[in-house]
């Protein structure tokens, strides 16, 4: 009876040979024989290119005849590992470009038995013959493999060095093999099949793209090493090494960068993705489609990124999508039907993606690359079709939902995602189907994640018919915490958008909603997100009008109540910068005459207990008071409000507020009737006695004393502003010694100011005798004197110096002084 042996499929065989590579001869004969003596079949290996010529049945590649087998016994041992082994052999010639005559004759004899043994007539003598003439070959290439030995032990360690990466576990299996002529260089086929493909692992059968390589230390010592005895070696320098085992894009070798026991993990998981694969055929049986799909589901269930990583390498994504794509179609009419075996694939099937795509986002946007064309489509399908109604319903919307959301954490994604035909139908459904609480948060999630991309998104969804208004509805009427934030939050990115802030602006749904959420939301992060959408919607200032007239003012009385009561740090402030974009000439009267919004804006400027809020609020009173004019009927109280603000300890522009509304004439009077704001001034001069370097300090001092010297230029004032205490701040001005300013510069232009203020106040008659007596003012009178007269006599010796102080600092010290003295 003749030997008969299957040929294995390159497919079939690279999975062989992965799986077995490292194992000893002895471990492959206990594999292929049971404990009985019985032969073992794995039904795994079918080679279908066979099938025709053994009548439909195929023998396993792992089957033996008893014939066989009593064959083999009774031969010696080296024999018998050549008889093994001589599959793997032809396996690695397959792959190589030697074309030698002996090496195919061998080659067509230990491939194929059956054939050749069935041209000599198909006995097992000629069969035996064929054995021993290439024992023969074996031994002259062991000589040819002892004379180079020292030649190769001379590049091992370079080699070695240069590939400890790729071939670690190679050579600790290879050494434990034992073996005195084994080759100790890694075989450039090993090294290769360390590196993952860039290939689709679903579409190509193996993932790794090298030909199948054992190791050489398995086999005996008197045989010599396979590529010794086979194929002389190539000598490749280690670079040309490197660069076959990193066969990779340089973007992909930087991002896709799998764990260093990758292989390990990938054991299991190779397995269990081909039985997808199996399953996926039309022809497979809905039982062990079934089963498939079961094993993937425990395979896949776990937190560990590294193995999830390793599975969409291999094709886990895509394997399920074709499952998922072969499911015969369903009964009645799609929608509403009963067919639970089919829902309980779906089910499974929508469990899987979701564990798989639990990966890093690098190996999420390759899985989608090289599936998600297909798969998107059917699961958008899905989600429809669950939200009719099926069989667990709930948790394959929620798992789908959860695929997507994953897909949409990748950045490069967003775009595609957002444009994918049905995606923004199915996520604007989030407000009118029955979904359980968990699901409306991933939807609203996934609309956050596309609106975060690009303005490109914000664009193209806020243009969708219906899209706004079913965020809306989540954000005013849902009773789920985070589904309402993360709906704020979808709200802020389409606001962001420059060309999207006019058109929001002008829906009074999303401007009722937002001042809902402000008034009465309790989760202080959406209070925020909502503010910063108004904040957002001011800045343009065609909206600036509007928001403040909607409702008789109902943007400014949220924004005011957040300035003023928000216990949240971040509400305040963006309140706050609502206000400040808000506020223009055009909307100064409707903003100025709202009930105490200026009151509030002149409190949280001096009393707030964050320093950003307190620059912010005094930011947007100063610019609000820069538009406001003493024509309206809000211009004491704004003088009210920049009194109270001017206590901030922090610096702010109240002073140069001032000291602009007094240069003009028409608010001289009014400013200077105002007893605070005369204080004010005194204060901020007095108050600081001792000459500082702080700039911020210097120039509101500056500010002050300026803006007493405009509110003096009218002569009605002349006699208001006599008073003591403003005489003490112009005299400590005008008492600054040279040596101080010789420290800092600015404090020159704080006494010449003082001086201008002082000598017209002297102007009225009536305030020379009170200002004469008033203590320390003829002395800062006369040491401005006696400055000018050295002015006057450096201008006579012709210095260019004296002439720059002239044209900037008139002679007024002198007449002053005379004009008090005779006062006295």
């Amino acid at each position: 009876m003749p030997l008969e042996r299957s040929i294995p499929s390159s497919s079939s065989s690279s999975h062989i040979g992965r799986r077995r590579r490292s194992t000893s001869l002895n471990r492959d004969s206990r594999y292929n024989h049971s404990v009985s003596g019985r032969p073992r079949r794995d039904p795994r290996d079918v080679n279908p290119s066979v099938s025709s010529r053994f009548g439909g049945v195929v023998p396993s590649p792992l089957t033996r005849s008893k014939s066989a087998r009593s064959r083999r016994n009774s031969n010696s041992s080296t024999n018998t590992s050549t008889n093994n082994n001589s599959s793997i052999v032809e396996r690695k010639s397959n792959n190589t470009s030697h074309s030698r005559e002996s090496y195919d004759h061998f080659t067509h004899s230990q491939s194929s038995p059956t054939l050749s043994m069935s041209s000599n007539g198909g006995t097992p003598s000629s069969y035996q013959q064929s054995q021993q003439q290439q024992q023969q070959r074996y031994s002259s290439r062991q000589q040819q493999y002892n004379h180079n030995h020292h030649q190769q032990q001379h590049h091992q360690s370079n080699r070695n060095h240069t590939m400890n990466s790729y071939s670690n576990t190679s050579h600790e299996s290879g050494s434990k093999s034992g073996g005195g002529g084994g080759n100790p260089h890694p075989s450039q086929e090993s090294i290769i099949s360390a590196t993952p493909s860039r290939g689709d692992s679903s579409e190509g059968g193996s993932v790794h793209s090298a030909p199948l390589q054992t190791h050489r230390n398995m086999y005996p010592a008197s045989m010599g090493s396979v590529s010794s005895m086979m194929i002389p070696e190539r000598r490749d320098p280690p670079s040309t090494i490197v660069k076959l085992a990193t066969n990779w894009k340089k973007k992909d070798r930087e991002v896709l960068s799998l764990p260093p026991n990758h292989k390990q993990m990938a054991k299991t998981a190779k397995r269990v993705i081909d039985e997808l694969k199996r399953a996926a055929d039309s022809s497979c049986p809905q039982e062990k489609r079934i089963v498939a799909i079961t094993n993937a589901c425990a395979e896949f269930d776990h937190l560990d990124e590294a193995r999830h990583n390793v599975e969409l390498h291999l094709g886990a994504a895509a394997a399920l999508r074709k499952v998922l794509a072969a499911l015969p179609p369903p009964k009645g009419n799609g929608t509403v039907i009963n067919d639970s075996t089919r829902d309980d694939e779906i089910r499974m099937i929508a469990a899987a993606l979701e564990m798989v795509f639990r990966g890093h986002s690098s190996f999420v946007q390759a899985a989608f690359d090289n599936c998600g064309n297909q798969l998107l489509p059917l699961l958008l399908q899905l989600l429809e079709r669950a939200e009719n109604g099926m069989r667990h319903a709930d948790v394959c919307i929620l798992n789908m939902s959860k695929v997507i959301l994953y897909l949409s954490r990748v950045v490069e994604l967003r775009v595609t995602l957002a444009r994918q035909p049905g995606m923004l139908q199915a996520l604007q459904r989030v407000s009118t189907s029955n979904l359980n609480p968990e699901s409306r948060v991933i939807r609203v999630r996934i609309i956050t994640n596309l609106l975060h991309a690009s303005d490109e998104n914000k664009e193209l969804m806020l243009q969708q018919e219906g899209f706004l208004d079913s965020l809306l509805r989540v954000a005013h009427l849902d009773t789920n915490d985070h589904a309402r934030e993360h709906a704020a939050l979808a709200l802020m990115d389409l606001a962001s958008a420059p060309y999207n802030q006019e058109p929001m602006a002008k829906n009074e749904k999303l401007l009722g909603t937002l001042c809902k959420m402000v008034l009465v939301e309790t989760m202080a992060g959406t209070r925020d997100l909502a503010l910063t959408t108004l904040q957002s919607l001011a800045y343009t200032k065609n909206n600036r009008l509007r928001l403040v007239s909607f409702k008789e003012g109902i943007v400014l009385e949220s924004l005011k109540k957040a300035l003023s009561s928000d216990k949240y740090d971040k509400a305040r402030r963006s309140a706050a910068g609502a206000l400040t974009n808000l506020a223009c000439d055009e909307t100064a009267l409707v903003m100025g005459t709202h009930k105490g919004l200026l009151a509030a804006l002149a409190l949280v400027s001096s009393n707030d207990e964050s320093m950003e809020v307190q620059t912010r609020a005094s930011m947007a009173l100063t610019k609000l008071a820069a538009s406001i004019t003493v024509h309206m009927s809000c211009f004491p109280t704004l003088l009210d409000a920049l009194v109270v603000a001017s206590l901030s300890s922090t610096s702010n522009s109240v002073t140069a507020i001032v000291r602009v509304k007094a240069r003009d004439p028409e608010n001289r009077i009014i400013m200077a009737n105002h007893k605070g704001i005369i204080d004010t001034l005194a204060d901020t001069c007095i108050n600081n006695k001792s000459v500082t370097k702080d700039l911020d300090i210097i120039k509101d001092r500056d500010n002050a004393i300026r803006a007493i010297m405009h509110l003096a230029n009218e002569s009605k004032n002349c006699k208001t502003l006599c008073t003591k205490r403003i005489l003490d701040a112009l005299v400590q001005g005008a008492s600054i010694t040279d040596e101080a300013i010789s420290r800092t510069k600015q404090l020159e232009d704080i006494r010449d100011s003082a001086i201008r203020a002082i000598e017209r106040l002297a102007t009225d008659f009536s305030n020379r005798a009170t200002m004469a007596s008033h203590d320390g003012l003829l002395v800062a009178i006369a040491q401005a004197t006696e400055r000018e007269h050295k002015l006057e006599a450096a201008l006579k010796k012709g210095s260019s110096m004296a002439d720059q102080l002239q044209s900037s600092h008139p002679f007024l010290a002198k007449p002053l002084l005379m004009s008090l003295l005779v006062a006295m």
